[in-house]
């Protein structure tokens, strides 16, 4: 997930939002709700921990 890498630089310079490129939508093709739940999940706590150090 491309954008899951660079979330912490993105937020760290003072983004209150972060666009999720189509790694948020990957799973829709196949029906994969189970795949969007966790890349959901990896990006609110990629997030998370980022704002928390800072």
């Amino acid at each position: 997930m491309k954008r899951l890498e660079t979330i912490k630089r993105i937020v760290e310079a003072g983004a209150v939002a972060v666009g999720t490129d189509g790694d948020l939508t990957n799973g829709v093709k196949n029906e994969d709700y189970v795949l969007i739940t966790r890349t959901e999940a990896a990006f609110v706590e990629e997030v998370r921990k980022t704002r928390a150090c800072c």
